[in-house]
C-alpha cells in the first residue's frame, strides 16, 4: 500500500462542499428561487484531446445541430477556473486578454476557447412525496445553490418577465431528461408553497438564513493564481502537441481546428447581468423579502 509524508505538498485541496442542486435522470425538483438575482462570474474551461495506450487520438461520433453525425476527438477535462478578466470587459467583449492569461491564449489560438458565463443562487428545495410535485408532511426545505449557464439565465429572463416577482412561484423542474448535462424543462406555479401560511414562511426564512451559501462564486468555479492557471495552459498545449507530434503550438491548435472543424462552435454575446456586480455582502432576509 503507498504512503504519504506529513509534508505541504502533499496537502489536498479541498472541493467546496455546498450542496448543488443537482438531478438524475427521470428526477423532479420542486423549488424557489429565493433571491432576486443570481451571482455571475466568467469561467475557463480547459480541455484536449484524450491519448489512446496506442499514443493516437481517441475519437468519438457526436452530432450536430442539424443531427448529422460526424467524427471528432474525445476530450480530456484539464481544468477549470473563474477568468482573472475585469467584469465589465467581459461583459462587453467576451474576453479579457490584458489580464487574463487564460484569454489572452485563446486569443492567440492555444487551443483554450473563451470564457463563458456561469450563474449561480441559493434557491429553497421542497422535500417531495416520490414521483410527485406534493410537498411531503411535514414540510421541509433545504437550500441548495443552482448553478447554470447563459440559456437558462435567458430562460429564467423570460419567465419573469411573464410572471414578475419569482419569488413569489415555485418552478417545477424535470424529470430530468440528461444527468449529464442537467437537461430539464422549468414550469412555474401559480403560487409558492413557502409562502402558505406564517408557519412555513418562519421555518423557510430560518433555513436561508442559517443555511445559505455566502461565497457563490465558490460554487461556480475555481479560484486559482496565475501561475497555476499557466501550468494548466501549458498542460493543453503540451497535450496537442502530443497528439498532433508537432513541436508547435501553433501547429498543435491548427491541427485541432481542422479536425473538430466538423461541427462549427456558435458562441453568443454574454446575457447582459449588470445588476450581479458582486457587493462584498451576503444577501439578507431583509433584501431578500423587502418588497414582497
Amino acid at each position: 500500500m503507498p504512503k504519504i509524508t506529513f509534508s505541504t505538498e502533499n496537502k489536498v485541496q479541498q472541493d467546496n462542499r455546498f450542496p448543488k442542486l443537482s438531478l438524475e435522470y427521470g428526477d423532479r425538483a420542486l423549488i424557489v428561487a429565493i433571491e432576486p438575482e443570481p451571482e455571475v462570474e466568467y469561467v475557463h474551461t480547459l480541455q484536449a484531446p484524450a491519448i489512446g495506450p496506442d499514443g493516437k487520438v481517441i475519437k468519438e461520433e457526436r452530432k450536430n445541430s442539424k443531427g448529422e453525425t460526424y467524427v471528432a476527438p474525445k476530450m480530456e477535462f484539464f481544468g477549470q477556473h473563474l477568468c482573472f478578466g475585469a467584469f465589465d470587459v467581459l461583459t462587453a467583449k467576451g474576453s479579457d486578454p490584458a489580464n487574463c492569461p487564460t484569454c489572452a491564449a485563446a486569443a492567440e489560438g492555444e487551443g483554450i476557447v473563451a470564457p463563458k458565463p456561469k450563474y449561480a443562487m441559493n434557491v429553497l428545495q421542497y422535500t417531495l412525496q416520490p414521483n410527485s410535485w406534493t410537498v411531503r408532511d411535514p414540510f421541509n426545505v433545504d437550500v441548495v445553490a443552482w448553478t447554470f449557464a447563459a440559456d437558462r439565465f435567458n430562460t429564467l429572463i423570460d419567465l419573469a418577465a411573464e410572471w414578475k416577482d419569482l419569488r413569489k412561484h415555485d418552478l417545477k423542474l424535470g424529470p430530468c431528461q440528461s444527468a449529464v448535462f442537467q437537461k430539464y424543462d422549468i414550469q412555474v406555479a401559480n403560487s409558492a408553497q413557502w409562502m402558505a401560511d406564517d408557519a412555513r414562511k418562519k421555518q423557510a426564512i430560518e433555513s436561508y438564513d442559517n443555511n445559505k451559501c455566502t461565497d457563490l462564486s465558490s460554487v461556480i468555479g475555481r479560484k486559482v493564481d496565475k501561475s497555476k492557471a499557466l501550468e494548466d495552459i501549458q498542460r493543453v498545449r503540451e497535450r496537442l502537441q502530443q497528439a498532433y507530434h508537432t513541436p508547435s503550438s501553433s501547429a498543435a491548435t491548427q491541427a485541432f481546428d481542422n479536425a473538430t472543424s466538423s461541427e462549427p462552435e456558435t458562441i453568443s454575446k454574454p446575457a447582459e447581468a449588470a445588476s450581479t456586480e458582486a457587493t462584498g455582502e451576503s444577501a439578507t432576509w431583509e433584501s431578500v423579502l423587502s418588497d414582497l
